[in-house]
C-alpha cells in the first residue's frame, strides 16, 4: 500500500466516529465467521438499518470477543434510540471485566501464598535458618523481634 493510501485509510479511520460510522474494529485472532458477520454489520450501519446492524455485531461478539466491536454495538444502540439497554451493556462488560481482573488477582495471590510456604517449609528443615524465621514470624505477628546472642553478625 503506498504512502498516500495508508495516509487516507488512517484519516479515514480518525474520522469514522465523528461522522456516525462505527469504528473499523478487526476481528483479530477471531474466526472468519465473526469477521463476516462485522463487515455485514458494517454494511448495514451504512445503510441506515440499525436494527440489523446490532444483530450482527452481536453475532460478531458472541464468536469472537472483540472491544472494538463494543463500541459498534453501542452506536448502533444510540441510533435506534435504545439508551437503557446501551447502559446495561455497558455496565455488564464493566461487571465482567472486573470480575476477570479480580480472579486474576485472587490466582496470584493464591501462587504467591503457595511458593511463600514451599519456601518456608524448606528453611524450616535448616538449623541455620531457625533463629531468622523464627524472628520473621515474631515480625509478621505484629511483636518486637527478641535479640538473640547466639546469631553471629
Amino acid at each position: 500500500m503506498c504512502s498516500r493510501a495508508r495516509s487516507v485509510a488512517f484519516v479515514a479511520v480518525l474520522l469514522a466516529p465523528s461522522l456516525g460510522v462505527p469504528a473499523v474494529a478487526r476481528a483479530d485472532g477471531g474466526t472468519e465467521p465473526a469477521a463476516e458477520h462485522f463487515r455485514h454489520g458494517v454494511a448495514l450501519y451504512k445503510d441506515g438499518d440499525y436494527a440489523g446492524a446490532l444483530v450482527e455485531f452481536r453475532r460478531a461478539q458472541d464468536i469472537s470477543p472483540n472491544y472494538r466491536v463494543l463500541y459498534d454495538i453501542g452506536q448502533s444502540l444510540y441510533q435506534l434510540q435504545r439508551y437503557a439497554e446501551a447502559l446495561e451493556d455497558d455496565l455488564t462488560n464493566g461487571r465482567e471485566k472486573v470480575a476477570a481482573r479480580t480472579r486474576e488477582g485472587l490466582a496470584y495471590e493464591k501462587a504467591f501464598s503457595e511458593a511463600s510456604t514451599l519456601l518456608l517449609n524448606h528453611l524450616k528443615a535448616k538449623p541455620e535458618a531457625r533463629d531468622l524465621l523464627q524472628e520473621l514470624v515474631t515480625v509478621m505477628h505484629g511483636q518486637q523481634p527478641v535479640k538473640s546472642e547466639s546469631r553471629t553478625p
